[in-house]
């Protein structure tokens, strides 16, 4: 089993990674709206939280040098229905083109003041 990790510096926190590597498959944590300084992006507003969370994926994607293109499942935990309009156009916006599996969940998260949070499976098989 060929296994590696990668979590950008802005998105590194002790004892878990933003993404797994085993094998040609990347597994990324659930992304959320914190941007490269650290702070939260777009405080109570769910279109600027969720595009956050796609240039935080795309962002740990590219430490495994792959794309948006790779994925191959995305998952989206909103604290509220009202948010998944916002979170839907992002989505289309990031992934144009890109026909993925993919599930939406209405959850509570453990910082309240994120809306969303964004997970996604990728496949560097192709590399």
């Amino acid at each position: 089993m060929n296994r590696r990790t990668y979590s950008p510096d802005h998105l590194s926190f002790e004892g878990f990674a933003q993404g797994v590597e085993v094998d040609g498959t990347v597994v990324v944590s659930g992304q959320v709206a914190i941007g490269p300084d650290g702070q939260l992006v777009g405080p109570g507003d769910p279109a600027a939280q969720a595009e956050q969370c796609f240039r935080n994926l795309t962002d740990v994607l590219s430490g495994f040098g792959l794309g948006l293109d790779s994925v191959m499942r995305i998952n989206c935990y909103l604290t509220d229905r009202a948010h998944y309009p916002a979170y839907a156009a992002a989505k289309k916006k990031f992934l144009a083109g890109i026909d993925a599996a993919g599930t939406a969940v209405i959850a509570d998260l453990l910082d309240e003041r994120f809306l969303l949070e964004v997970e996604a499976i990728a496949s560097g098989a192709h590399r």
